[in-house]
């Protein structure tokens, strides 16, 4: 096989791995662990103050997973 018949199937494998769980799970979720920290202090302390604000807050939640991501790239 040629390296770029190769080189382009590698490609897509992983061009499917990136985006196919968006289409597959397109209704669901994507709570991260921040989400659920503080849904489980709210539970346990619900007169708790936070004392930090963050100094961006972003528009959506998929522009703060995008900007994640991209640091994390």
């Amino acid at each position: 096989m040629k390296p770029i018949a190769k080189n382009g199937i590698l490609l897509l494998i992983v061009v499917l791995l990136a985006f196919g769980p968006l289409f597959l799970a397109r209704n669901a979720e994507f709570a991260g662990a921040d989400q659920r920290a503080s849904a489980a202090i709210s539970t346990l302390a619900p007169n708790y103050e936070s004392w930090f604000k963050p100094l961006y807050e972003p528009p959506s939640g998929e522009v703060e997973t995008f900007l994640f991501a991209l640091q994390a790239a």
